[in-house]
C-alpha cells in the first residue's frame, strides 16, 4: 500500500507519522501526477485549488476533510510538505497552461475548419487518426461490417477499397435522386442492405455507415485495430481430431486462417508430404518464433479519446496495456500449443523421426557386430599365443629331456664301453621295447 493511502486509511489512529527519506519528497507512485493520483487514488471528489487550500474546504465528504485537517497539523513536523506542495502547485499549473494550450489550439482548429471548408465549396472531409479506436467500436457495435459495406475482403489494398468507395459513394450520396434502378456494378450493395426499401433516414444512415467504413480501412492503423475486433475463430485440433483425421486437411486451414495476423511476411505454407525435411523444420521454426500482430485493443477497458487530461490519459493507456499484454500473452501460448500439437502429429516428423530411429538402431546393431568380431579376433590371438606358449614350454621341455639323456648315454657310455653301448643302439634301432632297452642300460651300468 502506498504511503499516501496509509495516511487515509488510518487517520484518527495513533500510528507512525508520514516521513521522506530525503529533502525531496519520495514517493510510490507512477509519475502522471499528484492531483490525478488524489483524485483517481483516494477518490478525492474535489477541484485543483482546494487540494492547495485545505482551509477552504467545506461542502466535501468527511474523509477529505480528515485528509486536509491532517495535513495541516503535519506541516510543522514534516520537513518536507513544502517540497510537496510546490510539486502540487506546478503540477497545477501546468494543468492551467495545458488547458489554455488545448483552447487556443480548438480554437486554431475552428479557424482553419472553416477555411477548409469556405476553400472547398462547405465539404468537410472527416480526418483519420491512427487512435481513432472511439470509431471503430461504434461501428462495430452498430453490427455492419466494413469489408462488406465497401464490397471488399481483407484481401484488398487501399487502392481497391477507395475505387470501391467512391462508386458506392456516389450511389448513396444523400443529394442523388433515388429513382429504384441501379447499374449492376451497384445491385449487390443495394440488394444487401434492401435500399430500395429503405427511407431518407435510413438511407443517410447507410451513406454515414460507408463513409466511416471508408475511414477505417483507409488508414493503415485503425484498420488493423479494426481486424482485430472482428470475430476470429482461436480453436485449434484436440489430439483425438489429429489421430483419426488427415493432417494437411486438418491443420492447413487453422494455420493458414492464423497466418494472416503474422507480423513476418510472407508465411510459409504447411506443405504436403512431399515437402523437404528443411523446409519443414523452416515451417515450424517460424511458427515457434510466431509475432502476433493482433493488439487487442477492442478489450482495453478505456477510451483513449475520452481523458479528460494528460494524467487521465496516461492512466488510461497504462491500464489497457495491461489487458493487452495479458491478452498476447494467452494469444502467442495458443499458438504454441498449436504448433506443438501439430509437429507431435506431423506424418513427415514422424516418417524422419522412424528413418532417424532405423539408422540409430542399424548403426547400433553394426557397433554391436564390430564389438563382437573384435572380442572374437582378440580372443583368437589370446588362443594363439597361448598355443604358442605351450609349444615353446613343450619344446623347452624336450630340450631339456634329450640333454639330460644325452648326459645320462654319456656317462653310460663310460660304464658299458664301446661294444655294449653299440649294441644297444643297434637294439633300439631295431625296434626293441625301450623300457627293456633302459633296463639293460641300468644293468649294465650296475655290473660295471
Amino acid at each position: 500500500m502506498f504511503p499516501y493511502r496509509k495516511s487515509l486509511a488510518n487517520v484518527g489512529v495513533n500510528v507512525k507519522e508520514i516521513s521522506f527519506k530525503s529533502a525531496i519528497a519520495q514517493r510510490k507512485v507512477e509519475p502522471a501526477g499528484f492531483a490525478f493520483f488524489l483524485v483517481y487514488e483516494w477518490n478525492l471528489s474535489l477541484d485543483h485549488h482546494l487540494i492547495y487550500n485545505p482551509e477552504s474546504i467545506d461542502a466535501v465528504p468527511v474523509h477529505v476533510q480528515t485528509v486536509a485537517a491532517d495535513l495541516l497539523q503535519r506541516s510543522e513536523k514534516l520537513t518536507n510538505v513544502y517540497h510537496l506542495k510546490l510539486q502540487w502547485a506546478r503540477i497545477l499549473a501546468a494543468f492551467e497552461q495545458q488547458n489554455c494550450n488545448a483552447q487556443q489550439d480548438q480554437v486554431h482548429h475552428g479557424v482553419q475548419s472553416k477555411k477548409a471548408a469556405n476553400s472547398t465549396g462547405g465539404k468537410t472531409k472527416r480526418l483519420t487518426s491512427h487512435q481513432n479506436m472511439g470509431l471503430v467500436r461504434e461501428f462495430v457495435q452498430g453490427g455492419l461490417n466494413a469489408y462488406q459495406v465497401l464490397e471488399c475482403d481483407d484481401s484488398y489494398d487501399t487502392a481497391a477499397i477507395k475505387v470501391n468507395y467512391k462508386r458506392i459513394v456516389l450511389f448513396m450520396h444523400p443529394d442523388k435522386a433515388t429513382t429504384g434502378h441501379y447499374a449492376a456494378d451497384i445491385s449487390n450493395f443495394c440488394m444487401r442492405f434492401n435500399v430500395d426499401v429503405e427511407d431518407l433516414q435510413g438511407r443517410r444512415r447507410l451513406f454515414q455507415a460507408v463513409q466511416d467504413a471508408f475511414v477505417i480501412l483507409s488508414d493503415p492503423v485503425t484498420r488493423l485495430e479494426y481486424d482485430c475486433s472482428l470475430p476470429f475463430d482461436e480453436t485449434i485440433p484436440t489430439p483425438e481430431q489429429a489421430k483419426c483425421c488427415d493432417f494437411f486437411s486438418l491443420f492447413g486451414p487453422v494455420f493458414k486462417s492464423n497466418a494472416r495476423w503474422s507480423r513476418v511476411k510472407p508465411v510459409p505454407s504447411i506443405g504436403d508430404m512431399d515437402t523437404p525435411d528443411i523446409e519443414v523444420d523452416a515451417f515450424y521454426e517460424f511458427w515457434r518464433f510466431f509475432d502476433t500482430l493482433r493488439t487487442f485493443g477492442h478489450a482495453a477497458p478505456h477510451l483513449i479519446e475520452e481523458a479528460e487530461s494528460r494524467e487521465h490519459k496516461r492512466w488510461m493507456e497504462r491500464e489497457n496495456l495491461k489487458v493487452q499484454k495479458k491478452l498476447i500473452k494467452r494469444e502467442l501460448a495458443r499458438v504454441q500449443s498449436l504448433v506443438e500439437l501439430a509437429y507431435n502429429f506431423d506424418p513427415r516428423v514422424l516418417r524422419r523421426r522412424m528413418r532417424e530411429q532405423k539408422e540409430r538402431d542399424e548403426r547400433a546393431q553394426r557397433q554391436l557386430e564390430a564389438q563382437l568380431e573384435k572380442q572374437r579376433l582378440e580372443e583368437l590371438e589370446q588362443q594363439q599365443k597361448q598355443q604358442e606358449l605351450e609349444r615353446e614350454q613343450e619344446r623347452i621341455k624336450c630340450e631339456r629331456l634329450i640333454i639330460k639323456k644325452l648326459y645320462v648315454m654319456h656317462s653310460f657310455y663310460h660304464f658299458v664301453g664301446d661294444n655294449t653301448f653299440v649294441a644297444l643302439l643297434q637294439s633300439f634301432h631295431k625296434g626293441r621295447n625301450l623300457r627293456r632297452i633302459w633296463n639293460d642300460l641300468l644293468n649294465s651300468a650296475l655290473m660295471s
